[in-house]
């Protein structure tokens, strides 16, 4: 693990080179200012052109027909997404929790920033990825007025070369996000980036002027991995201690493994509110998205229900609102492996992200699940594609899933007591999830996951694979533990033997206190937030070994406890 002197360090000469780097930005914004700020950037489109679309006297819904597209997203249900689309200044909705939680951009003007922003802003935040030589970039904004312009302006400048990159970006309304997409930046030096908004184009004064700069740092052979997720319905969205914690580990990837909202009428605001809160850290880490259940409106989404694999029978929030999800939230990741679109329109979107020697692959683990005698898990395109993927042995494979690949919960609480996981278990994907593993098998030794609320790592005795599992960021959903003994063999609640190494579990007299989880919700106690395991999991690769560490960050961030398992590059094997 890093020193604090180190990380200390690294961060003031990223901020030098930045200031540095900015000052060539400032010289050329006067001569491209006028470009991209052009009174046409204010333009209204005609209904259906996107999904959330004010421009027009009449809502959207009275005016079109096609309910699988975008054309049609409040036909399905009025009230979905109502805090931020439409006229969301007129919303008065509110969130569990804190009432002071959306005041952030509620209680924001035209053309004035954030209201608590530090630093005088208008950008929400930064996500970004850069695969091989291709650099992807999603720029977050609040909720704008229909007033204020909908561009900006991204540049990149390599911290040696002194080498200018720059694109404006159309900010899509209702999903308030807009992507940049650069090809041909080598891996050969770190770079800086800057996000330009001019609030009012008609006003090219400092009073209306926004700009958000971060670092793209020079890539290692193998990564440092941050994994969180299952963020919960915490009575708040400020979200320092988990961010300051993640930052002192000093991680090279950041992933974001799912679940990073539960306000299922209001997922795009439920993104946009954790990527805000946590934007210290996404402005200078590459950062890797996952979309679970939760994401997409559902608990324990089976995406093809009973029906065809590609049928989409299970998602119930309407197919427009899925993808204008994924285009906000996963839409910089690299280029989707396969152009499939599911038959009510969804599209899919598993990928790989190759970082140094090391080559990760971005799975969809709800998409293709069914319940028809486990006939699909990952779905056959998706398999196909994971398979010729294996067939790459240039770099050290690691797959990243949405939820652990079996069950490896023994246990749930409910009303304080222990409730069977066997008892409940549903093995109706063993077939898929065999087919999986058969095809990884000689690919990779490592799969990182989250989803079950369990910090966990096992090694799965007939495959010679590892799987480590991160805690919630959250725990207040639900509590799942694993009561087996630690270092070994035991069979899984869906029929795989594995050896369990380490397991997080919540406290015992944490759970028979406030008996199930979300009882904890509004108690504003970090020690009883520590005792039910909040965290976050961190790994660390070196081509011969993955170290697998579970982290808490209430009253004091420690680590829990570390694991290493074999994840060998396949050029060393």
């Amino acid at each position: 693990m890093p020193s604090t002197d180190q990380s200390h360090n690294s961060q003031v000469q990223e901020a030098s080179d930045r200031k540095r780097m900015m000052r060539l930005v400032t010289v050329l914004v006067p001569f491209v200012t006028a470009l991209w700020l052009s009174p046409a950037s204010v333009v209204g489109k005609k209904c259906g052109d996107v999904c959330f679309d004010f421009s027009d006297e009449e809502p959207c819904v009275e005016n079109c027909q096609k309910k699988q597209r975008c054309e049609c997203c409040y036909e399905w249900n009025p009230r979905q997404e109502s805090l931020s689309t439409l006229k969301w200044w007129e919303n008065t909705d509110a969130l569990e929790g804190d009432s002071s939680r959306l005041e952030w951009f509620r209680k924001r003007q035209v053309y004035e920033p954030i209201v608590d922003s530090k630093e005088r802003n208008l950008v929400a935040g930064v996500l970004y990825t850069h695969s091989q030589t291709t650099l992807k970039m999603t720029v977050l904004f609040p909720p704008l007025y229909p007033e204020e312009t909908r561009q900006a302006a991204v540049f990149v400048i390599g911290t040696s070369t002194g080498k200018l990159w720059e694109q404006t970006c159309n900010i899509n309304d209702g999903t308030w996000h807009c992507t940049v997409r650069f090809d041909s930046i080598p891996h050969t030096e770190s770079y800086v980036y800057e996000v330009q908004y001019t609030a009012d184009s008609n006003h090219y004064s400092s009073d209306y002027f926004y700009n958000y700069g971060g670092s793209i740092p020079m890539q290692k052979d193998y990564p440092r991995i941050a994994g969180v997720g299952c963020f919960g319905k915490d009575s708040t969205k400020n979200k320092d201690e988990l961010r300051d914690a993640i930052i002192a580990q000093d991680p090279d990837i950041l992933v974001l493994q799912g679940d990073q909202t539960y306000f299922h009428t209001n997922l795009l605001y439920g993104f946009l509110e954790t990527i805000y809160a946590i934007n210290d850290l996404t402005r200078n880490i590459p950062t890797i998205v996952q979309l679970d259940d939760h994401d997409y409106g559902q608990g324990n989404i089976w995406g093809a229900w009973d029906d065809d694999e590609d049928s989409g029978a299970g998602f119930d929030v309407a197919p427009c609102v899925v993808n204008a999800v994924q285009d906000l939230s996963i839409g910089h990741l690299p280029d989707p492996g396969s152009d499939q679109t599911l038959d009510n329109g969804i599209k899919s979107y598993y990928t790989n992200y190759i970082y140094g020697k090391t080559d990760l692959a971005i799975m969809e683990s709800r998409k293709f699940k069914n319940r028809r005698n486990g006939d699909s898990l990952f779905g056959s395109n998706q398999e196909a594609w994971v398979q010729e993927w294996c067939e790459d042995q240039e770099r050290l494979k690691v797959i990243l899933l949405q939820t652990p690949i079996s069950l490896l919960a023994t246990n749930s609480t409910r009303n304080g007591k222990l409730t069977s996981m066997r008892a409940v278990i549903q093995d109706v994907t063993t077939p898929g999830r065999d087919r999986f593993m058969s095809i990884i098998k000689d690919c990779t030794q490592l799969l990182l996951s989250g989803d079950q609320h369990l910090g966990i790592a096992v090694t799965y005795d007939q495959y010679g694979m590892s799987e480590c599992a991160s805690p919630a960021a959250s725990n207040d959903m639900f509590w799942r533990l694993n009561s087996f003994e630690e270092g070994k063999s035991h069979m899984s609640g869906d029929g795989m033997q594995y050896t369990l190494h380490k397991v997080w579990n919540v406290k015992r007299n944490t759970y028979l206190k406030y008996e199930n989880a979300k009882n904890t919700r509004l108690v504003d106690n970090d020690v009883m937030k520590k005792n039910r395991a909040d965290g976050f999991l961190m790994v660390d690769l070196d081509g011969t070994t993955a170290t697998c560490e579970m982290h808490s960050y209430r009253v004091s961030p420690e680590k829990v406890w570390e694991v290493s398992v074999p994840a060998v590059d396949r050029r060393r094997r």
